[in-house]
């Protein structure tokens, strides 16, 4: 498999171009919403990063190393929460712009169905991990 063009995933139109692409596959459609999510979660840790430093700086609290996996671990549920509320966000996005652009036949029906069922594969998967 070849190198997966780096595409903005959570522009309808941009999702719309690449299901009626000839070429793609399942496989690019997964390497897509793999790095979006990823992309999301790096710019979310780095968010929280920040503000962490900011507000031990502003401070000038030395933190020790059972601080530190405190602040980690705050960190990581912060993430997971927003990733989850994206993620679920994003699902009801895409659900309602694949089925319009069915109806206004700007979608070819097979892509379409396909992508539909990763996204409810998604959402199980996240209901699941939220258990």
């Amino acid at each position: 498999m070849g190198t997966v063009k780096k595409r903005d995933f959570t522009d309808p139109e941009v999702v719309i171009k690449v299901l009626n692409g000839r070429k793609t596959t399942i496989d690019n459609i997964l390497e897509n919403l793999r790095e979006m999510i990823q992309d999301f979660q790096l710019v979310k840790e780095d968010f929280y990063v920040d503000k962490l430093q900011k507000k031990l700086s502003k401070k000038h609290i030395e933190i020790s190393e059972k601080d530190l996996e405190q602040y980690t671990s705050q960190i990581e549920a912060n993430v997971e929460k927003d990733t989850k509320n994206f993620v679920d966000g994003y699902i009801l996005k895409m659900n309602d712009v694949i089925l319009d652009a069915i109806n206004s036949k700007q979608l070819r029906k097979k892509p379409a169905h396909a992508f539909l069922v990763l996204l409810q594969a998604m959402e199980a998967a996240f209901k699941k991990e939220s258990q």
